[in-house]
């Protein structure tokens, strides 16, 4: 998982393209692998409730292409 380090003094606009990158990365990402935002801002009791219950969360491109698979039927 890649992390943002907010020590020193960089430009706004640079930790800004660097949280866009993981984001993006988070968003279509198309393996069955937690999102780092989750990581970041899912508190940890949460996340521990649904990796129990097998509901992680996923890339959002991931649960519509699962979705899709799950619910269409080839005749």
């Amino acid at each position: 998982m890649k992390y943002i380090s907010l020590s020193g003094r960089r430009p706004a606009a640079e930790l800004a393209d660097q949280v866009a990158d993981i984001l993006l990365a988070d968003l279509s990402r198309m393996e069955a692998k937690p999102m780092a935002m989750l990581a970041a801002y899912a508190p940890h009791e949460r996340r521990e409730t649904w990796e129990r219950l097998g509901v992680m969360p996923r890339s959002a491109a991931f649960e519509v292409m699962e979705a899709l698979h799950m619910t269409t039927l080839v005749m």
